[in-house]
Order: structure tokens, then C-alpha cells, then sequence
């Protein structure tokens, strides 16, 4: 099992204290951004926008839950549209056609649906 989705199970269980939840949360977004190239601030400020958690508010259970699963869902999207794309990439080049990278990379972060693109 991958350190995200043990984050995110943390983060949904009920049964752990709320900071761990939270803390959990955190994690499982910072992997997500690290893995979609994204401003971590960003993706937990979407995550905010759409759940409802709130900054120096005890949030509570339907809160944390909704944010890991739309974490979650984020994530199978971006890696699926990457299996796509990179399988996409492999048949132009074995037909000879090389389109270039810049192209590719602007694909793939269009499909980035939490945050945006991190400041280089």
C-alpha cells in the first residue's frame, strides 16, 4: 500500500484523533502536489474552497472524510490521464512522429483538477 492511500485512510478513519486526521491530510496532499508538480498551498487551498475545512477551527469528521476522498478521486484522475498520455507518447515515437515535450508536459498539467502548477 502506498504511503497516500495510508494518509488517506488515516485521514477518513474515525476512530483516530482529529490532529492525526488533519496531519494525515496534510501528507497525503503535499504527495499529490509533489506528484502533479503543483504549490502545495494550492491544492489545500482547493481543498478548503470545496469541503469546507476550515484554518483555526476544530473541523469535523464530514469535513476530513469529503477532502481525502476528493484528494483521492484527484489523484486517479491525474494518474490515469498520465497512463494516457505517456502511452500516447510511446506510439508517436514508434511510429516516428515526435511531437515535442512542451506539448506533452502542457497536456499533462491541464489535467491537474487540485492546485496549480508551482512557481519554479
Amino acid at each position: 500500500m502506498s504511503s497516500f492511500k495510508r494518509y488517506c485512510e488515516v485521514a477518513r478513519d474515525a476512530a483516530q484523533p482529529i490532529g492525526q486526521r488533519y496531519k494525515s491530510l496534510r501528507y497525503a496532499a503535499e504527495r499529490y502536489s509533489w506528484l502533479t508538480r503543483t504549490s502545495f498551498e494550492t491544492v489545500f487551498d482547493d481543498l478548503r474552497d470545496r469541503c469546507g475545512l476550515k484554518v483555526g477551527v476544530p473541523n469535523r469528521d464530514l469535513e476530513l472524510v469529503a477532502a481525502a476522498m476528493e484528494l483521492e478521486n484527484a489523484r486517479r484522475t491525474f494518474l490515469a490521464q498520465l497512463n494516457t498520455l505517456t502511452v500516447q507518447r510511446k506510439l508517436e515515437k514508434r511510429c516516428g512522429r515526435r511531437s515535442p515535450g512542451g506539448e506533452w508536459v502542457e497536456a499533462l498539467a491541464r489535467t491537474v483538477t487540485l492546485g496549480r502548477p508551482a512557481p519554479r
